[in-house]
């Protein structure tokens, strides 16, 4: 379930106005929760940082996905996003009401509201155990707001079948315009071989991506949760 699913769990279960989230490694620190409530009359508030503590290994992801999160989710090029976060009770409804398996948190924010600022803060070194975020769990989540929450692989797909296929024609009319003026005769087997070998990859390399796509439908038409409560202590009222 990882990380976004935890988060979902935690956000159901919350009580109040607003719902405020962040890390547990103390990189941002609680002291700074009264600079986000100071911005309560926006849906969403989000820690910006004017220098992150990051390696550098993580602070190169961290760009390449926020580049990402423009092109694939529209999200403004000037939001920065962080953990560190307060929601209106609202947003936090709307965003349990999209039942999917794999969330991703900053999509479902976005597909809910607009109105998402950021607040400057703080952010410390960390001083306790390492980051758990591999490079796999890193591609997971990646994926997940990739085939999840953009259809711009099945767009990408359109525009290189419709590319290649005019690619084809332009060749079949040069073959042909040969044939015509010059009397030249292209040998068949090799070009064929070629152009049926390359028709025959760019089909399953399609065919994969669909079916990324229909096994994710399948499980959430399947009702398959993000999370699981195993017990409630003292919680009578949960966000539904």
């Amino acid at each position: 379930m990882g990380k976004p699913g935890a988060l979902l769990c935690g956000l159901s279960m919350a009580q109040g106005d607003y719902i405020i989230t962040m890390d547990d490694d103390l990189q941002q620190h609680p002291e700074h929760i009264p600079l986000l409530i100071q911005k309560r009359d926006h849906d969403v508030v989000v820690a910006s940082y004017p220098q992150k503590k990051f390696g550098f290994f993580k602070r190169l992801v961290s760009d390449i996905n926020s580049k990402c999160y423009e092109f694939l989710l529209g999200k403004p090029s000037h939001l920065m996003n962080t953990p560190y976060k307060l929601f209106k009770k609202h947003v936090v409804k709307a965003m349990l009401r999209i039942h999917t398996p794999r969330p991703f948190i900053l999509g479902l924010i976005l597909y809910v509201t607009d109105d998402i600022v950021n607040v400057t803060v703080p952010h410390n070194e960390r001083k306790y155990g390492k980051s758990q975020y591999t490079l796999r769990k890193s591609f997971s989540l990646f994926s997940n707001m990739l085939f999840n929450n953009s259809s711009a692989m099945l767009r990408l797909m359109s525009i290189f079948g419709f590319s290649v296929a005019l690619l084809s024609v332009m060749y079949g009319l040069y073959i042909i315009g040969r044939w015509f003026l010059l009397d030249s005769r292209v040998a068949g087997w090799t070009s064929l071989m070629v152009m049926l070998v390359a028709a025959t990859g760019i089909i399953l390399f399609c065919l994969g991506i669909l079916g990324e796509y229909v096994a994710r439908l399948i499980a959430t038409a399947e009702h398959r949760p993000a999370f699981t409560i195993r017990e409630s202590i003292n919680n009578e009222e949960q966000i539904s």
